[in-house]
């Protein structure tokens, strides 16, 4: 296996997706009245590579540590509508050692400086409805994201997008005996010159009953994230980063394990691998959660 192949397969991109979090009940099901479910996760990646699409990784001069602490919400709000929220907060650093990098695209003179940044990332929040339950389940979903404008030139550190998206998706989903499959398409509308993009999203899961406390869901997934149009956003130094980049896009499988401790509280962990991504950072990365249902 050569290298790029390696590490496109390895690769977990820790980008701001809202649309793809650990919720063992994410897809077209809605919340009922007054129920919910809450969730704290820690997701650790360093990388010292680009992945650039159909193109040959980029090296990096200095190493990028990104770890995100986010919570998320789904809120039962009655009549078939669900909030939902995610708060993600950004931990950044450049290394301070400059690596030798024979296939980085700037001269060492561009090198950005070793430092660190950390902020909120692009908040968002949802309201998905669920029109359809008969044989399946259908919801539609309207979301939005805020910016996340803070972003140190000196290191090429960004937090998040700097602009508002706006995010319509179609939900549907079918449970059966001891298992589920739900998918979803949508599209993403964002200001500021970035470019717009089309989502999309597939996700089998099978449970496995240990007790009547217990039980533990295995989910396979496919996510989706490419531009249907060009953006014309200036990412000056996070070219250097890869931290949030214009156009960055990619096809994402993925394997999730969530496992329910007794009826309320569940453990999560989950790996994603690319087939296909251009401006993300090339390496395996781990992400963990714990979560309170009511």
């Amino acid at each position: 296996m050569t290298k790029l192949n390696y590490l496109s397969w390895n690769v977990l991109l820790l980008l701001v997706l809202f649309l793809c979090t650990l919720n063992v009940y994410a897809g077209a099901w809605g919340r009922a009245a007054k129920s919910g479910y809450f969730q704290t996760s820690f997701t650790y990646l360093k990388y010292t590579q680009l992945l650039n699409g159909s193109n040959p990784t980029s090296d990096l001069k200095r190493s990028v540590l990104d770890i995100t602490l986010q919570t998320y919400l789904e809120y039962g709000l009655g009549n078939n509508l669900t909030l939902v929220g995610v708060l993600p907060f950004k931990m950044l650093q450049t290394g301070d050692d400059l690596l030798d990098a024979p296939l980085d695209l700037y001269p060492n003179a561009m090198a950005v400086a070793a430092g660190k940044h950390q902020g909120l990332s692009n908040v968002s929040l949802a309201l998905k409805y669920q029109f359809y339950n008969q044989g399946f389940v259908a919801s539609a979903q309207l979301g939005t994201s805020m910016p996340a404008s803070a972003y140190q030139a000196a290191t090429g550190l960004r937090n998040g997008y700097d602009c508002w998206s706006f995010s319509p998706r179609l939900l549907v989903g079918k449970g059966f005996n001891k298992a589920y499959l739900t998918a979803s398409a949508g599209l993403e509308f964002r200001t500021n010159n970035y470019a717009h993009n089309v989502t999309g999203s597939v996700e089998y899961g099978y449970g496995l009953a240990w007790n009547e406390q217990q039980k533990t869901w295995f989910t396979a997934v496919m996510n989706i994230y490419l531009p249907i149009s060009n953006g014309t956003y200036n990412d000056d130094t996070s070219v250097h980063t890869g931290l949030y980049q214009d156009e960055a896009s990619y096809v994402s499988p993925g394997i999730k394990i969530n496992h329910g401790i007794n009826k309320n509280w569940w453990i999560n962990v989950s790996a994603y691998g690319a087939v296909y991504a251009n401006h993300g950072g090339a390496f395996p990365t781990l992400n963990v959660g714990i979560a309170y249902e009511w």
